[in-house]
């Protein structure tokens, strides 16, 4: 008992880094299995054809679209980075008034390096 008990710790220790994994493709496995038993009907049977047609489903009803997302949110961040930094180096640029107080305060230039 003592032995199954060390061999399943050692195995899960194993696979720890690999279980998000597993689970995430247990997920989408049962969630495409229906998909694929339609068109597995549809393709009269040919159980090669049907796992290539879910799998070009799979990947244009998916990967397709979070394409489409991930280009328009670097677009954005692109827009957004070009608006921004004129004002980001004026902001850097300008003395601010915080910066002005403490250069007036005579001590602090001995402590200044």
């Amino acid at each position: 008992m003592l032995l199954a008990i060390v061999i399943s710790a050692l195995f899960f220790r194993m696979i720890q880094g690999f279980v998000l994994a597993l689970l995430l493709a247990a997920i989408l496995a049962g969630l495409a299995n229906p998909v694929y038993q339609r068109v597995l009907r549809v393709l009269k049977g040919r159980k090669s054809a049907a796992a290539a047609v879910t799998l070009l489903l799979g990947i244009v009803l998916v990967v397709g679209p979070v394409m489409g997302l991930m280009t328009v949110v670097a677009r954005e961040a692109t827009e957004i980075s070009a608006s921004v930094g004129p004002w980001i180096n004026q902001q850097l640029q300008q003395r601010s008034e915080w910066e002005q107080r403490i250069e007036s305060i005579p001590w602090i230039a001995k402590l200044a390096p």
